[in-house]
Parts: structure tokens; sequence; C-alpha cells
């Protein structure tokens, strides 16, 4: 042993580039049978392209000096620190806000937001399932990880008068919130907010959907509704639509002679560069670069059937769920998937029956609300429960309970939300 204390080096060459997996903590990635590794790169290394490594291994005992020394680890420079964390996972960001006060506000750093976007890292695998509960908290539920977080809105610092207000759509790692006609869209990690300007027409159940590009960083909220819901107590009027651009920061109002119907679920679904919204007869299609709205024909239904007035999309295949009963209990479950090549529906899956009387148990006569993402359909139950149907497993299964709500809201349908602390709002 040398007085630097290192017992011998082997040095290994390796032209494969770095990949840490997120599903290893750093010790196990560093600490492999008593023996600890260190990771050198050649000079112009940048992080994600393909470089020459050299990977240097020494025996390190515990009282070894040259163990993890406080003195040089715990005085690293900002921005080296925010280079390191920048490619954890944001799941061990949020854990690592209980560390210390620096890493508390790390997150909140511009410089830490810069790097983000820089080095263009991957994308998590799932994106997390948003749930408004009872007293319009958030919760979200991280596939992943397998457990709830919660996303504490008041700790946005939105102006005092801004009570009531819900989360309405979600895209690329911002929330679009509404309170009365007022519209915010905000990044909950950063904590960074932006009202919307007001807009021409007033709703009181709108459409809302949210589409963000990651690639530029640009993002469009949709809105529609009826252009006179209350003239001379018609039910069908003329649909009008509001895009606000984050590019231009203003509303664009498009104004269609097309029917609008009030029995439009709210909450749109972006898929294959549409936005749906489903209804008891029909489902409206908007067009996001034509501006235009068409109408499709839902599954058809026998008369013990009912089609649930919501429409999800999961990896790119809209689903439906439909529901058939006997003396107003559920008899049957079944979720219907369109094939859009020729625009047909098919009974793509049912529920068990040992799943089904599961849920009549807890939900007894009153029916669900449901939302997909991925390769998940979420099933709010009875406002308490959420029971989740693997599109490619073909299994179901009930989440953890969520500590941090009650109850979900009424109506509550969960939103796809994938955390990215460097969105831009």
């Amino acid at each position: 042993m040398n007085s630097a204390g290192l017992s011998s080096w082997k040095v290994v060459e390796d032209d494969r580039p770095l990949r840490c997996s997120p599903n290893h903590s750093l010790e196990e990635n560093l600490l492999q049978d008593g023996a600890r590794f260190t990771v050198g790169y050649d000079r112009g290394f940048e992080l994600g392209q393909h470089s020459r490594r050299i990977l240097r291994v020494e025996e390190a005992g515990p009282t070894s000096p040259a163990a993890m020394d406080p003195r040089i680890w715990g005085n690293l420079p900002v921005h080296i620190l925010e280079s390191i964390l920048a490619w954890l996972p944001v799941s061990t960001l949020l854990k690592l806000r209980c560390v210390c006060k620096r890493f508390n506000n790390i997150l909140h750093s511009p410089t830490l937001r810069a790097t983000l976007r820089r080095i263009n890292r991957p994308r998590s695998v799932q994106a997390w399932y948003l749930f408004r509960g009872e007293g319009r908290e958030c919760a979200a539920f991280n596939p992943e990880a397998d457990s709830w977080c919660k996303l504490p809105l008041q700790a946005l610092n939105l102006p005092s008068s801004a009570t009531g207000i819900r989360v309405v759509a979600a895209a690329g790692g911002l929330l679009c919130l509404r309170q009365g006609e007022r519209m915010i869209v905000c990044n909950p990690l950063s904590k960074a907010w932006r009202e919307l300007p007001p807009r021409q027409n007033t709703w009181k159940f709108p459409i809302v959907g949210m589409v963000m590009d990651t690639e530029i960083e640009e993002y469009v909220v949709v809105m529609a509704g009826s252009a006179n819901p209350n003239t001379n107590g018609k039910k069908h009027d003329r649909l009008v639509t509001e895009v606000y651009s984050s590019r231009s920061k203003t509303w664009k109002s498009i104004e269609e002679d097309y029917p609008a119907q009030h029995l439009y679920q709210t909450n749109a679904v972006h898929c294959n560069g549409f936005l749906f919204s489903a209804g008891f007869e029909s489902i409206l299609a908007y067009n996001l670069e034509q501006e235009r709205w068409r109408e499709l024909k839902g599954p058809a239904m026998q008369d013990a059937q009912l089609m649930l007035p919501q429409i999800c999309e999961c990896n790119g295949c809209l689903l439906m769920v439909e529901v058939a009963s006997e003396h107003w209990l559920m008899t049957r479950v079944s979720i219907w998937a369109l094939q859009q090549q020729n625009n047909r529906w098919i009974n793509l899956a049912s529920m068990p029956q040992q799943i089904l009387e599961e849920v009549i148990s807890i939900a007894g006569t009153r029916l669900f609300t449901y939302y997909g993402y991925g390769d998940l359909v979420c099933f709010t139950i009875a406002r308490r429960r959420v029971l989740v149907f693997s599109m490619s497993r073909r299994r179901w299964r009930w989440l953890p309970r969520c500590p941090f709500v009650r109850g979900f809201a009424r109506r509550c349908t969960a939103l796809a939300y994938e955390p990215r602390v460097e969105a831009v709002v």
C-alpha cells in the first residue's frame, strides 16, 4: 500500500458509452465485491456522446484515505454539482430536497433547468398519473416507483384571489389550471407559472386540451364550447374554439358552423395530432394542424349497454369503456379499441368476474371514471380506489391507497403528467 492508500489499480479501456441504469443506485453502480470503481474520461468528452472511457478499479477499505473525502465532495462547484444531478431521475431529485436547504432549492435553479434542456437526457419510461382530491389537492402516482407523491399547488405562490383552482389539462411537464374564467399554466416542480390573457368567450364546462411540442418547447391550450349556450334555450349551437399559443402569447378564436353539444367530456385527449372529446352519441376530433373539428362514431351498443361518455389513449390507440347492467348493477365491463386503418371498434378486453365483484362491492350502483396513457388504463372507483389495467400484460390490479387525499374529486379523471423540471411556461 502506497502513501495514498491505494493497494492496486487496474485500468480498463472501453469504447462503449457510459450508461447509468436508473434501476440501480449510485452505490450499486460504484461498489462491487468491496472494490471501488472510478470513472475517468478522455479529453474532449461530453456527457451523452460516444467516446472512450477509462475505468480505474481500486481496492479501498472503509478506512482508506481513498474513500469519499467530504472536504472534496462537500465543496463541489455549483455548476459541476448541477451537471451531476441533471442525470438523476426526477423522483430522486424530489427526494434530495429532504437532505439540506441547498438541495431543497436546487430544483428552482435556472442553471439546472438550462443544463437539463442542454443534455437532452432520456425521458421517463412512464408518466405519472395525476388525481385531484376532494379539496382540490393533487396527488400523483409514479408507476415506476409504485408509490404516490403529493403535488402542493399552494406552493406556487399564486395570487391570493386564486382560490378554487383545479387542474384541467397537462402536457410536457406543465399543468393547465382553471379558476372561473382565469387560466394558468404552471410547472409544479420549478414553481414557475403564467396567467394566460383573457379570452373572448366564456363557458361553464368547456372542452379543454393541452399539447406540448418538446422539440421546440412550445405548447398550445385549446378550449371549445357553444357560441351562445343560453340563447332561446337551444340545446345545439355553433361550436367556437379558442387556441392559445405560447409562441404568440395570444388567443385565436375559430368559429365553425358546427353543432355544439354540452355533454362531451371536458378534458380532451391528445392522440396522433388530434384532440378527442367523447359524448353519449358521438366523438369530437379536433385536427391541431387544420384547426377544424370532425365527428366520429363510437361503438354500436345494445339496449342493456352503456358506453361511458369518455375516451382515452394508450400507446397511440383510442379506447372507450362499455358497461352492461341488469337491475342497475354492472354485469360486464369491456374495453373497446378503435382500429384507425378502418375506423372500426373491436372488443379488446373484459373485466374478470372476480374484479367486477370487487368493484360492485365498493361502488354499488355508481359508475366510475377512467383515463389511459402509456400502458395503463386507470379506473377511479367510488372516488376512493384506483384500479388499473395493463394493455401489454392484460393484467388488472388495485393501486395502493393514496395517503394524501381522503377521497378523489367528484367526476375525477386522471391526467398523465410527465415531471420535467426544465419545462418552460
